[in-house]
């Protein structure tokens, strides 16, 4: 058996696991569904949160934002965001602002030249990689500063076929594929907000391969009163009441939307009536 050689080094390793927090406010998320369906206001219902407004500023709302013009106002806007009070930055919508990094990478690589890596030939993958690694850094230094944040998307169908040709329907992010990917690797909770039979319902597992939702701290959360995963829940729909339903349903307080309240049983005085007929 060979010697094995000590490395110097001022490192060290943990003594012991990381332990989730039972906080909901101190993890990432994405919040997704159609236009004007109340992804915003929920979103801004966390505490100590501002809007990066990339998407017309929402005159409509009671909450702080900010309307970048471009991705260098992005990243200035971040800075200020770092050393301020707020907790919690709202990307509003990540589709925008994913795009204007985008862009604005291309023009620096290319000294005004290209607005796209496709415009780059055999170059454009690693243009590609450019824009990835610049994407992430924004998320990065957002929590390495102590923030966190919470993305905004839209929702679309996109049709899927298995291998037997078998057909169905897939609601899923519209940021770019790139965009999501990061998205997914970053983001402790994805949502999908929507409205069902007139009630607003937030999909939270996704159990049946029809919506992209995920749950992924370690931790006993978003289970009904039962101790059973929760995959879609109801929430009210003004702003405060509506996070304080997210919430609740993170506290494992609320039941599935598909739950059936149990049969009670009859009244002893209505069974012996029952008997008597």
């Amino acid at each position: 058996m060979g010697v094995v050689k000590k490395v110097s080094t001022s490192l060290q390793l943990p003594t012991k696991p990381n332990e989730p927090s039972d906080e909901f406010t101190d993890y990432n998320s994405m919040i997704y569904g159609r236009k004007q369906w109340g992804k915003s206001t929920l979103a801004s219902g966390y505490p100590n949160s501002i809007n990066l407004q990339f998407e017309p500023f929402r005159e409509g709302l009671r909450i702080f934002q900010v309307s970048p013009k471009n991705h260098k106002e992005t990243l200035e806007y971040i800075d200020l965001i770092k050393s301020s009070e707020h907790d919690r930055v709202i990307f509003d919508t990540v589709d925008r602002c994913y795009d204007m990094l985008l862009v604005a990478k291309c023009l620096e690589i290319s000294d005004g030249k290209y607005d796209h890596p496709g415009k780059f030939g055999r170059e454009g993958a690693s243009v590609w990689d450019a824009v990835k690694t610049e994407f992430e850094n924004l998320f990065i230094d957002l929590m390495e500063s102590g923030k966190r944040f919470t993305l905004v998307s839209h929702a679309k169908k996109v049709e899927q076929k298995d291998r037997d040709g078998a057909e169905w329907n897939l609601i899923e992010p519209t940021c770019k594929p790139a965009a999501w990917k990061i998205a997914q690797s970053m983001c402790d909770f994805v949502f999908h907000v929507d409205f069902l039979n007139g009630e607003r319902i937030i999909t939270i597992r996704d159990l049946d391969n029809s919506t992209l939702a995920s749950c992924n701290p370690d931790i006993e959360c978003f289970l009904d009163p039962q101790g059973e995963p929760l995959r879609r829940f109801r929430i009210p729909n003004d702003k405060a009441a509506s996070f304080k339903g997210l919430l609740a349903a993170f506290n494992n307080e609320v039941q599935d939307y598909e739950y059936i309240e149990p049969a009670k049983p009859l009244a002893k005085k209505t069974l012996l009536k029952t008997v008597k007929a």
